[in-house]
C-alpha cells in the first residue's frame, strides 16, 4: 500500500493513520524523568530488593541456584519459590455422570458384614 504522508499537528501519517517510516510519534523525543518519576522508580527497586532479601531469608534459600535462576527470569524457578513461600494451589476434581448428574454407585458389603457379625445379622 502506498504511503502518502499527511500533516496533522506536526505528525506525519499515511492514509490509514499509521506513522510513516522514519517519523516518530514523539517528535520532541521521550519526556525527561521528573523528580517524582525518579523517586517512584527508586522506591520500586528498594521494595523489590527488600522483598527478595526477606523471602530468601525466610525460606532459607539465600544464594542458591534457585534464587539465581529466578533473578534471571527463569519462570520455573519463580514458580518453585512461590510454591515454597505460599504453598501449592489447591486442586479439586469433580466427577459427574452424563449432563453432570450423580454417578450411581452400588456397594456390596454383605460379605464384610457376615465376617464381622456372623451369618445371623438380622439384628442390624
Amino acid at each position: 500500500m502506498k504511503q502518502e504522508p499527511k500533516e496533522k499537528t506536526g505528525i506525519v501519517r499515511d492514509s490509514q493513520g499509521k506513522f510513516v517510516k522514519g517519523h516518530s510519534g514523539h517528535p520532541e523525543g521521550m519526556p525527561a524523568f521528573t523528580e517524582e518519576r525518579k523517586m517512584k522508580r527508586k522506591v520500586e527497586r528498594d521494595l523489590k530488593a527488600e522483598f527478595t532479601r526477606k523471602m530468601e531469608e525466610s525460606l532459607g534459600i539465600s544464594g542458591t541456584t534457585l534464587t539465581t535462576e529466578a533473578k534471571k527470569g527463569n519462570i520455573v524457578a519463580c514458580k518453585e519459590i512461590n510454591n515454597r513461600a505460599l504453598g501449592m494451589p489447591k486442586q479439586t476434581h469433580e466427577v459427574g455422570g452424563i449432563d453432570g448428574e450423580a454417578i450411581p454407585i452400588e456397594l456390596t458389603v454383605s460379605k464384610a458384614i457376615e465376617k464381622i457379625y456372623g451369618e445371623d445379622n438380622e439384628k442390624l
